[in-house]
């Protein structure tokens, strides 16, 4: 996956597209005003050599500063492990509510699969 960026003075736009074996396919486009982008921070991160070699070179594939680079790989790491903790959650949440079908049902169900008796789906 590919990443570049067009600024001017008052908007950003992103372009994100997909490479492979030559070919490059645009996938999407976002454009926010200046004004809209979230403060930014600084922080020291210590990377060991591999990572540091890898994240070199995702930079300079997508002629972007490494910052900007680790910026984007974190905030796509935290948006992955957020939407999977809310999942995580949600399914906790049905458990501690009772919303669940036992396990021994839902055994019983396969088992019977392929069977002259086979049992309705346990709902």
């Amino acid at each position: 996956m590919g990443n570049w960026s067009r600024r001017s003075s008052s908007t950003s736009q992103r372009l994100c597209f997909c490479c492979r074996d030559g070919e490059c396919v645009l996938f999407g486009a976002i454009m926010m005003a200046e004004e809209e982008r979230m403060a930014q921070t600084s922080i020291l991160v210590q990377l060991d050599a591999e990572v540091q070699s890898r994240l070199a070179a995702l930079a300079e594939d997508r002629q972007q500063p490494a910052s900007e680079v680790a910026a984007e790989v974190i905030s796509m790491y935290f948006a992955q492990d957020s939407w999977e903790h809310q999942h995580i959650r949600a399914g906790l949440a049905e458990l501690d509510a009772g919303q669940c079908i036992p396990n021994e049902r839902v055994l019983a169900w396969l088992d019977s699969w392929g069977t002259e008796n086979e049992l309705p789906a346990p709902k």
